[in-house]
């Protein structure tokens, strides 16, 4: 056999050396799963109509969904919103990164997606995860702190 190193590939490539199972999940359900019809839902037009690409709409969509989150909220800097909710994912533009970042100060929990951010790390009690064109923050006590780039 010539190239041994392109069978360890083929049967590594998926998921391996993610050690969080929250991570995996996401990974499996939300990037790597097919979802459709979300076309359809009221969310999904709020997200197209800020500037969000379909793509990341439909990827927050699903991740709305896996998560269970009772709601998605927009974030721009003129309505950085003062009661913060668990059951909410917020979704923030580049232009209002500063004001989701206000959102993971002295919160227990929560999740933030930064859209066309490149994945900057935010802080050291958060999980990051780096997509190409958006980054979550999830800040929850149950999980450990780590940095993802998938």
């Amino acid at each position: 056999m010539k190239r041994p190193h392109i069978l360890y590939r083929l049967r590594h490539f998926r998921g391996h050396g993610i050690h969080s199972p929250f991570v995996y999940g996401l990974k499996r359900q939300v990037f790597m799963g097919k979802c459709r019809g979300i076309e359809n839902n009221q969310q999904y037009k709020t997200l197209i109509a800020n500037g969000v690409s379909r793509k990341v709409a439909k990827e927050l969509q699903k991740l709305h969904s896996y998560c269970n989150f009772r709601g998605m909220e927009i974030v721009n800097s003129e309505n950085c919103p003062a009661n913060v909710s668990e059951s909410v994912l917020y979704v923030a533009t580049k232009k209002s990164q500063a004001a989701a970042m206000r959102l993971l100060n002295g919160r227990k929990k929560v999740a933030v997606a930064v859209v066309k951010d490149r994945g900057r790390n935010a802080g050291s009690d958060y999980v990051t995860i780096s997509r190409r064109s958006y980054t979550l923050y999830v800040k929850d006590n149950g999980l450990q702190p780590q940095v993802f780039k998938l």
